[in-house]
């Protein structure tokens, strides 16, 4: 009987690894991490080895060979040192002392964000910065104080806090103030907020006029050596001006016809009267030994060439080894080869022969 209890035991001590693993998708609802009725029946939950090794302390029964006070210590290591680890310690101590455990709060005189406390921030000025009416239900990001401007918890360093403000530019939310303009807590160097705006369809692409001087951004930093007033995006990644082709918002080094360079499709495939070229995850790639006139683009990332068959992968563009251009096909899915193209002689998948 006391080896079946044992067994039994182990089993229910076994199964708290893997609740406490699952634990934080008990706080996934809306609004769940500020319930504080139910983080304190979860934690308390969550605890049961103790109340268990409690339980057996206090009727002086052993587990295998455990001293009952060798099994209560064990269990209060264990569990505080879990809680510790996925930071329901810092929860619990936040509950007791009335400190919210997500979003801003002034708690007896200090500022906190998501339970952290802002040690800068001044708690008599301290205030929310209004969000829109599309994004009234979601949390607070932002916030101000007579010193400074926080997103996250964080001091946007550089953006003067008089008159900042939560404004709509082409449908996002950015931060202004009457000289300056910042974007999810970055400031957006030498950008006014009069006139800075975003290439649509292609919003990590933006501007900003002033006077004389313009300035292009890739993800609200400044493209150096650009050219404002011919620059035209052609991806969320490449763009061009008169002069050069820029990848993620550095100059491209590479010869191309920009009068005639333009996007084919997919974002990733791409032509000058003579070439065709490929963007891969380093930069763009062009086959040099192939006319853009013998190109055909096929399914299933498959180029043909005059000279050989081409495989496109997000990180590099590859020849497909013993294909034959002549007879070489993209195909429906044959499940009995597992195959997506063919030839006279093989079958291929990803680039490569069906052996």
């Amino acid at each position: 009987m006391k080896l079946v209890f044992d067994i039994f035991m182990t089993l229910v001590f076994c199964f708290w690894p893997m609740m406490m693993m699952f634990s934080p998708m008990m706080f996934d609802a809306p609004g769940s991490e500020k319930n504080t009725k139910a983080i304190a029946i979860i934690c308390l939950v969550m605890m049961y080895p103790i109340f268990i090794a409690l339980a057996l302390f206090a009727f002086d029964i052993r587990y295998y060979d455990f001293a009952p006070t060798t099994l209560l210590t064990a269990s209060m290591v264990i569990v505080l040192g879990g809680f510790t680890l996925f930071g329901y310690t810092k929860m619990l101590w936040n509950l007791i002392n009335g400190i919210p455990i997500s979003g801003y709060a002034v708690v007896r005189d200090k500022v906190y964000f998501s339970g952290s406390n802002i040690s800068n921030a001044d708690p008599h000025s301290f205030r929310l910065l209004a969000q829109h009416v599309d994004d009234a239900n979601a949390e607070p990001r932002y916030a101000v104080d007579q010193r400074h401007v926080y997103y996250l918890g964080q001091v946007i360093e550089g953006f003067k806090p008089q008159h900042a403000k939560l404004t709509l530019i082409d449908e996002r939310l950015y931060l202004v103030n009457d000289t300056q303009i910042a974007d999810g807590g970055q400031l957006i160097m030498n950008a006014s907020p009069q006139t800075y705006r975003t290439y649509e369809p292609y919003s990590t692409w933006s501007y900003s006029t002033e006077g004389d001087n313009s300035t292009v951004y890739y993800h609200c930093q400044p493209v150096a050596d650009i050219d404002y007033a011919s620059f035209t995006p052609l991806t969320h990644e490449l763009g061009k001006d008169n002069n050069a082709l820029f990848y993620r918002g550095k100059r491209l080094q590479l010869c191309v016809d920009l009068a005639s360079f333009k996007l084919l499709q997919d974002d990733c495939y791409f032509a000058d009267k003579a070439h065709f070229y490929c963007l891969i995850r380093s930069g763009l790639v062009s086959l040099d030994n192939e006319h853009i006139n013998d190109i055909e683009l096929l399914d299933y990332h498959y180029i043909k060439g005059k000279h050989a068959i081409y495989y496109y992968q997000y990180d590099s563009l590859v020849v497909v080894e013993n294909a034959d251009v002549a007879t070489f096909e993209v195909i429906d899915y044959d499940a009995k080869t597992r195959s997506h193209a063919k030839d006279k002689h093989h079958y291929f998948s990803r680039g490569k022969v069906v052996e």
